[in-house]
């Protein structure tokens, strides 16, 4: 496997920002990114309305292998220099049932989130997450290791 092809949603300015983000790290695999509504999308990959792009990020490996979701993204992770270790983190099988979760509720959401990327409001994000402590174990909503927070985030919000 030399190349990925990342087929994401090109209305989404977090779709958008993640990819200019991916673009400019240095990779060991090249990643296209091919936005799912093109023609050419359904030229590479004739199945790919069957992986639901719409709900959640398709990457297609030049050897034919296809991932959707939190395997998507953990594959675009194992194609950048800097994050392949945090991708063979994320495929364990500990970890893997939570990126998937991860991935799945930013996916859900990404509309709303979007807001942020095109308010230009990242600041405000980085600054709050800089300013709130970690979660100390055995404090309220941290129960066995494990955040059982309501985190208050609908879909289409």
């Amino acid at each position: 496997m030399t190349r990925l092809t990342a087929f994401y949603d090109a209305r989404c300015a977090m779709c958008l920002a993640c990819r200019r983000w991916i673009e400019k790290e240095p990779k060991y695999l090249a990643i296209d990114f091919v936005a799912y509504q093109s023609k050419r999308a359904r030229t590479l990959c004739p199945e790919l309305e069957r992986f639901d792009p719409a709900g959640e990020i398709v990457v297609m490996a030049d050897d034919g292998g296809i991932y959707r979701g939190g395997k998507g993204w953990i594959m675009c992770l194992y194609a950048l220099k800097n994050y392949r270790e945090w991708s063979l983190r994320l495929a364990q099988p500990g970890l893997l049932p939570v990126a998937k979760r991860v991935c799945h509720l930013v996916s859900t959401n990404r509309l709303t989130l979007s807001r942020f990327f095109r308010n230009g409001d990242l600041e405000e994000i980085k600054w709050e997450l800089r300013r709130t402590p970690p979660p100390i174990p055995g404090a309220t909503g941290y129960e066995n290791g494990t955040c059982s927070a309501e985190l208050g985030i609908r879909s289409g919000d």
